[in-house]
């Protein structure tokens, strides 16, 4: 949960960065506002959201910044998920080069059993960008995104190996 917060502001006042939420968050009104002021576009989780893909493209294909978290929701137990196909789908028909960024300590801030954040050191790591051929299949795109993500931690003191393809039956079914 901390994640699209930090990432916003460690790129604040050096680019702009959009980024994609699923939809049920706007039924707050304060967090639709803040949403809504970060540039956040709304998609409709466990579904192939054609507008929200469609808006993400035009983005990127003026040359602007949108930050995705690959996994599409919280780990948990910390170690990564596999990424979900949106993000290849984004990156086939934008051809636009993808930044790994890392966020080190939010588990171990609020794993999800926990109400209340713990004061915790947070990491964000920028990888170099990966750009991929029209030849790369949605499977090569989310494996090597995800590569990128479980190297920068271990290389940052947080040994973790890539996710293998089983781990995806882990990740927590959240209601929208």
């Amino acid at each position: 949960l901390i994640d699209p917060p930090l990432g916003w502001a460690a790129v604040s006042g050096r680019r702009r960065m959009w980024g994609v939420a699923r939809e049920s968050l706007w039924k707050h009104p304060l967090l639709a506002y803040l949403l809504d002021s970060m540039g956040a576009i709304p998609v409709k989780r466990h579904t192939a959201d054609r507008n929200a893909l469609r808006q993400a493209i035009e983005i990127l294909q003026m040359g602007e910044t949108i930050g995705m978290f690959p996994e599409g929701t919280r780990s948990p137990d910390g170690k990564l998920l596999p990424a979900q196909p949106g993000i290849a789908l984004m990156v086939q028909r934008s051809r636009a080069p993808v930044i790994p960024v890392t966020v080190i300590g939010p588990y171990e801030m609020l794993p999800r059993h926990r109400k209340w954040p713990r004061r915790v050191p947070l990491t964000i790591i920028f990888g170099p960008p990966i750009c991929f051929g029209p030849e790369a299949t949605r499977e090569q795109i989310c494996a090597r995104i995800m590569e990128a993500m479980a190297t920068q931690m271990t290389a940052h003191g947080y040994p973790m190996e890539p996710p293998s393809p089983e781990r995806a039956a882990l990740a927590p079914k959240e209601t929208d």
